[in-house]
């Protein structure tokens, strides 16, 4: 589109050729056919979005009707005045209110955490542990938010004497399990992608000269260039010599945990093996194994990507 400026003072508009976008005194006008293209694209734009939104794809869409849902059938089975069926009926607003509430944090709780693990843990490869390690610091957290969610709501409507140990304790124990249950059932197809993800990413295939090999990812150490030409170093100190560039290394093993040191080097957390400060704000790292022809692999970590570094060894370490 093109604009054109009128600052004339008597602040009257010359004929201007159908097409254009023309302002006059800080005001926008559009001729009626860009308009209406604007506006078409607008909508367009504002309904796929709504679409993406109330997708069954959508990871918060697809979980928050569920809460509700099991929300409503939960608290209609708590209380015999709650069943549709009772003559002193009465649909329980605030307990599914508070159910619904307390399940989005939950559900809340569970997503953060579940991508803290996927950075740091899940990454590495998928087991029972880690599973039983993931449910358990979850439920942790929801725990503590379920005792100041418990004690502010029935102090707030019912009054510091209508607290219950035994109350407390079999709202408590539902709420484990049905929190345990539903965290398995929601994060269960985004545990599988991962699992599927790191069993196709088992291997790099890495071409030298014509020739291929594929080596398992527990096996890399270290990429480093020297004269344009990029090398692997193994956790077995055996080198080979690639015909990737450290650019194209960089965005493949991003998902591997991998960090872009500096211009020469990309390594793995296995690669560290010792991390110390020195002049200038710099940091340098200690890389294992070292190469054949050297006693020890030093690298230098500027001050611009100290900070970075330090927080990739923080996840991943």
């Amino acid at each position: 589109m093109v604009a054109t400026r009128l600052s004339y003072k008597s602040r009257k508009f010359n004929h201007i050729k159908l097409g254009l976008t023309f302002t006059c005194n800080n005001s926008i006008f559009l001729p009626f056919s860009n308009q209406r293209i604007q506006y078409s694209i607008l909508m367009g734009t504002f309904s796929e979005s709504i679409k993406n939104l109330i997708s069954p794809h959508n990871f918060w869409a697809r979980n928050i009707v569920v809460i509700i849902l099991l929300s409503i059938l939960a608290n209609h089975l708590t209380e015999p005045e709650h069943f549709p069926f009772h003559e002193d009926y009465s649909f329980p607003w605030i307990p599914v209110l508070a159910s619904v509430i307390l399940g989005g944090i939950m559900l809340v709780i569970a997503y953060y955490n579940f991508e803290y693990f996927k950075r740091k843990h899940f990454v590495n490869g998928i087991n029972v542990g880690i599973l039983v390690k993931f449910m358990l610091s979850t439920l942790c957290y929801i725990t503590v938010v379920y005792i100041l969610f418990y004690l502010t709501l029935n102090i707030v409507f019912n009054g510091v004497d209508a607290l219950e140990l035994y109350h407390f304790l079999s709202g408590y124990s539902i709420s484990m399990i049905s929190s345990a249950l539903l965290i398995s059932i929601l994060m269960a197809a985004d545990v599988y992608a991962i699992y599927t993800q790191l069993k196709s990413d088992k291997k790099l295939k890495i071409t030298s000269s014509g020739r291929v090999r594929y080596i398992q990812f527990d096996q890399l150490a270290y990429f480093f260039s020297e004269h344009k030409i990029v090398r692997l170093v193994t956790t077995e100190a055996e080198m080979i010599t690639t015909d990737f560039n450290l650019n194209e290394l960089e965005s493949n093993l991003e998902k591997q945990v991998f960090f872009r040191a500096n211009r020469q080097f990309i390594i793995h957390p296995r690669a560290v093996d010792q991390v110390k400060s020195i002049e200038n704000g710099k940091m340098l790292v200690r890389l294992q194994p070292s190469l054949p022809a050297h006693e020890q692999v030093e690298i230098n970590i500027s001050r611009y990507k100290k900070q970075s570094l330090m927080d990739w060894m923080e996840l991943h370490l």
